[in-house]
């Protein structure tokens, strides 16, 4: 159906409650603020472009030449083979985790899902469980980054939504508040 002015019309809803998202890109992540009226607030970080496919696909390649030219059991071969391996896993190692979330449904708990490289877990922890979030200094070799924590009954560790990302302070803060609310 057209109107006058030959715009289509859609028939549709809108929403009483108001969808505000908000996005900040840093240097190799992807931070996105939604809230969905005044019920749930969902906050993600995602990885911006991952190069595992076409690493792993020239070190296969590799593999396969080295074996065919000098043979299975030859101390050359894996002489070279070895080490691509450990560069494999050390790689797959920092970019397994694509994107994380956190889902906030005030009154009802928060969901945290985490999509790997090759699949995707997700949980959900209900308000009576959650004792407290914290903002907390992650320290690691080279730097110490803020961070998010959930203290849960009958855990034995934190859990840490942004586990694998260096979200800011700024940010860390919001999703503190958000949580303080359930």
């Amino acid at each position: 159906m057209e109107n006058s002015n030959g715009n289509s019309n859609r028939n549709f809803k809108k929403n009483t409650e108001t969808t505000k998202i908000e996005t900040s890109d840093f240097k190799d992540y992807q931070f996105q603020t939604t809230y969905y009226g005044n019920s749930v607030a969902k906050f993600t970080a995602s990885k911006k472009r991952t190069y595992f496919p076409v690493v792993f696909i020239a070190g296969i390649a590799y593999i396969a030449t080295q074996i065919l030219k000098k043979g299975v059991f030859s101390f050359s071969t894996w002489l070279r083979v070895i080490p691509i391996l450990m560069i494999f896993s050390i790689y797959y190692r920092k970019v397994r985790v694509r994107r994380q979330s956190i889902l906030i449904f005030y009154g009802i708990g928060v969901q945290l899902e985490t999509e790997y490289l090759f699949g995707r877990s997700c949980s959900f922890i209900e308000t009576t469980k959650i004792i407290s979030a914290i903002i907390y200094d992650k320290m690691t070799y080279m730097e110490l980054s803020p961070c998010i924590g959930l203290i849960i009954k009958d855990e034995k560790s934190l859990v840490v939504p942004f586990s694998d990302f260096k979200i800011p302070t700024k940010k860390n803060i919001i999703i503190y508040n958000a949580l303080k609310m359930i």
